[in-house]
This record gives C-alpha cells, structure tokens and sequence, in this order.
C-alpha cells in the first residue's frame, strides 16, 4: 500500500480547511502546488464518487462506512457546505482516513494521483445527479465502474434530463415498448410495475461503462433481464458484491421512545402504500387489537412518517400507530432496538438492497418481509410472505411467530463475512 505523500501537507488544505480560503480556486492552486514537489504520481487504489452525510439517503451512510475506513479510497463528494465535511467525518466512525474530498477537486487529485479504478455509486434519487454527471464525463471508461444500488433509474434519469429529453432517449433505447412509455412529465410508474422497462439501458448509454457493481443477485438477474437483445447484452461484465451488515448489538437505548406494556410493529424507511404497503401493514396492527385483542403498536419511523400518519390513516385507526419522522441515525437504531417485529414489504422490487433488513439482522430482530426482496441466502433469517400479502394475512403471520424464539445463531459470522471492511478490501481485489 502506497503512502499519501505529503499527507500532512494536504489534508492541511482538505475540506475541514475550505472555509478559510477565499474561493475554490484558491484551493486549486494549492493542491497543485504540491505536485511540483512529487517525484512520480503514485498510484491508489480507487477514486470514489458517490453522496455522503449528511444527505439523508442510506446510500449516504454506506458510502461513509464503506470506503471512509480504507486509505486506498478517495471519496469525491458534492460537499456544498464545508459543515458536510464535518458531517460525514463524524457519522464514518473511529476509522475514518481523512480521505473525503469535494468532487470540484477530481481533476485536481487526478493529476496527482494514477486511480487504478473510477467507481461511480448511483442510486435512484436525485441525491445521485453529481455522481451520474461524472460518470457521464470520465474519459477513462475502461477502468470506470458503475456502482448501482438498484435497477429502476427512472428518477435519476427524469432529474437528471429533464423533460422531453427523458422520454426521447428511453424511446430510443426501448423500442419495442415505445407505446408503453408515458409522454406525460411524471415518471412512468406503471412501466416500472409491469417490468416494461428500467430505464438501466439510458444509464448504460449515456454513461458508455461496461463493468458493472451490484450488491445482489437479484439486481443481476433484473439488469439481463433488461437488456436483453441489445447491445448491451454482450458487452458488460457484472460483479456481485454484498450489501455489508453493520454491527449495531452495543448501541445503546438512548431513551424509551415506546412503551413496554404492548407488541411493538416496526416498519421503517419512507411511507409508501404502492410500493411497501405502508397502509396493510397499520390495518394488520389493527385487527390485532380489534379482532385478536392484542395490545399492538404501529410503528412507523422514516422521512416524513408522521405526516403519513393523519393523510393515510383514518381516525379510528390513528391510536394504534406511533409516527417519528426526520431523527438522527442513533434514534432510528434506538427505535429499532426496542420493536418486537419489524415488517418490510416491498410489491415492486428493483434490485435494491435494504439497508434497514441489514441493520435488524445485526440487532437480532424477527423480520416479515416480501418475497424476492432479498436474496435467497438471507431469507432464511426472515419469515418471507407473498408480495401484495393482505392485511389479514399479515396479522396472522404477526401472530404466528409473535411467540417464536427466532434468534440468529450465525450473527457473528454474519457481521464478520459481511462487514465493512471486507466489501472494500473486495473491490480493490477486483481486476
């Protein structure tokens, strides 16, 4: 492993400095005064681009986690205020390398530095557009890589191109399905259900980068799936990673946030009924207290959950859901800790890895979740139901395995396979 030369030197001018200089530019001439000084660039292992804290997306966290811990990464980030630097140094933990750096400096470091890989991480929100723009505009595609933490990329294109260029360019990569594309400025939700079409042969287009990342097998299998018969066919060389488990069994309550005296129902991440049935999962809750005579809770924690709560669930149904919307990452592990079964459904799954799945495994927790959401090596820690399971199903299913010990055995296993660590250190060993 290479030394950073003159380390001190620039993390001296890193982002924890920004705010001293005057303006970018300042910043720009600095670093570049310190190749003068270089007898050769040194090579590293990857430059890595992708959103961190404090954006609130759980890509964000996995990129801070994953590749702030392992000094052959440089993380090149849309730090818009240098705070965010601070942000994302505190939530990457104890082993953070100080190696978080604004995407403006990419140019800069990249006369400095010889990359022997470009990674860049693209999800489908539009936290996404910066890392989706450079990819677009590297020139060094054999050695680039598109990291996707899912397939359907409708989003992140429509923020992206804007309108009509969105519906210019699917129509050009899907064909045969032209009819089925929607002309209208909202994203074609429908084509997405229906597995018209992902939208994955716009980003494969645009981008022009062949070697491919994706954390499951699923999204593998989702990604041929899409680009079958096309060019695109036989020309990527896709790699199955894993989504890491973080080991969370020691964080502490910091509050009794729910009471003990009834079942606690945890759903976490974003309301939604279409796609998470959100709604089936609080009308289960309530049939356990109206026609099982349970004393359960519903509880919803996510972005803007408690807003979910008086447009969605009708007065009657009200007092058996608890909302906590917009916390810190500490009250949401909290949150976690202190559910009796977490419910996680998804009707549409796009390939996407849940991050929350992964945290509830860490702390031991009895998860519902729907078929085809995760992979086949993790179900067995799940009870999987069908997609579209009704609320009746539900509370059944709550009810049969309320009284389970269900305890994993393998956690430490677990953790140690599928650890932080051990994802970065993989990619660097990928040739």
């Amino acid at each position: 492993m290479h030394e950073l030369p003159d380390k001190d030197q620039l993390l001296d001018i890193s982002l924890l400095k920004l705010e001293q200089l005057t303006n970018l530019k300042n910043f720009h001439q600095r670093l570049l005064a310190l190749h003068n000084d270089l007898p050769q660039r040194p090579a590293r292992g990857c430059a890595l681009f992708g959103v961190l804290p404090p954006e609130e997306t759980g890509i964000a966290i996995y990129n801070a986690k994953t590749f702030g811990i392992n000094d052959e990464y440089h993380v090149f980030s849309d730090f818009s205020q240098p705070a965010n630097y601070m942000i994302a140094k505190e939530r990457t933990g104890d082993n953070y390398k100080n190696n978080f750096f604004s995407i403006d400096l990419f140019s800069t470091a990249n006369k400095l530095f010889t990359y022997r890989k470009k990674i860049f991480v693209i999800g489908n929100s539009s936290h996404n557009v910066p890392y989706f723009n450079a990819a677009i505009n590297e020139q060094d595609k054999n050695n680039s890589y598109l990291y996707l933490h899912e397939i359907n990329m409708h989003n992140l294109l429509h923020n992206y191109l804007g309108f009509p260029l969105y519906h210019k360019i699917l129509s050009a990569v899907y064909p045969e399905n032209m009819e089925n594309i929607s002309r209208s400025e909202e994203i074609n939700f429908e084509s997405v259900k229906n597995k018209i079409e992902y939208g994955i042969r716009a980003v494969l287009l645009l981008t022009g980068i062949t070697n491919i990342f994706v954390n499951n097998e699923n999204a593998k299998i989702m990604l041929l799936e899409d680009i079958k018969g096309t060019i695109f066919e036989n020309t990527l060389s896709i790699t199955t990673l894993f989504h890491p488990i973080p080991n969370l069994r020691n964080t502490e309550i910091d509050q009794k946030l729910i009471a003990d005296d009834c079942i606690k129902i945890g759903s976490f991440g974003l309301c939604d009924n279409q796609m998470k049935s959100t709604n089936i999962i609080v009308d289960a809750v309530a049939l356990l207290n109206e026609k099982y005579k349970k004393n359960a809770k519903c509880i919803l924690a996510g972005y803007d959950a408690e807003l979910y709560i008086p447009g969605n669930v009708s007065e009657i149904k009200q007092k058996y859901v608890i909302g906590f919307s917009n916390m810190t990452n500490d009250k949401f592990v909290s949150i976690m800790k202190q559910i009796d079964i977490a419910v996680q459904l998804r009707n549409y799954p796009h390939g996407e890895s849940s991050g929350t799945i992964f945290q509830l495994l860490s702390l031991n927790k009895k998860i519902i979740t729907s078929e085809g959401f995760i992979e086949k090596r993790f179900e067995k820690y799940c009870q999987v139901v069908p997609k579209f399971i009704s609320s009746e199903e539900l509370a059944k299913k709550i009810l049969e395995i309320l009284n389970i010990k269900d305890d994993i055995t393998e956690t430490d296993l677990l953790l140690k396979e599928y650890s932080f660590e051990n994802l970065s250190d993989t990619i660097l060993r990928i040739k």
